[in-house]
């Protein structure tokens, strides 16, 4: 299996991992706590940031020799974070109250547009390899 082709499927797995944390977390604040949507989303966001930065630098992109040392890649990595939360929120808040879906379909709609743009972030810039 190619090297790219094994960084995309473990970013997978790994995103998988964090979708979960943070989507759980989410139902669980949303509807069980009765936090107010966007905090619910915040909230689970941290959780999924966690989750997604440790499983990516440890083994998704983990054969990198990395082009930047790990406090720099928390630094990109957080930035890029605090954008997709501001985003997501705005989405969230967008499709829930003004198309009128549920927060569990807004949420997830959501996290796949961010999941996308997230990967070939992470991969050609946050943990680049010093090769490339």
């Amino acid at each position: 299996m190619s090297s790219k082709l094994n960084s995309g499927i473990k970013y997978l797995l790994v995103g998988g991992m964090a979708f979960i944390s943070e989507y759980v977390f989410f139902i669980v604040l949303y509807y069980i706590v009765d936090l107010n949507i966007v905090t619910s989303n915040v909230l689970s966001f941290i959780i999924g940031f966690i989750v997604s930065f440790l499983g990516n630098r440890q083994w998704s992109f983990s054969k990198n020799i990395y082009k930047y040392k790990k406090y720099t890649q928390l630094v990109f990595y957080s930035l890029l974070a605090v954008f997709n939360i501001l985003l997501s929120s705005y989405l969230i808040y967008i499709l829930s109250n003004y198309i009128s879906l549920p927060g569990y379909v807004a949420k997830f709609i959501t996290v796949i547009i961010i999941v996308v743009w997230n990967y070939f972030i992470y991969k050609n810039l946050i943990f680049k390899n010093i090769s490339q």
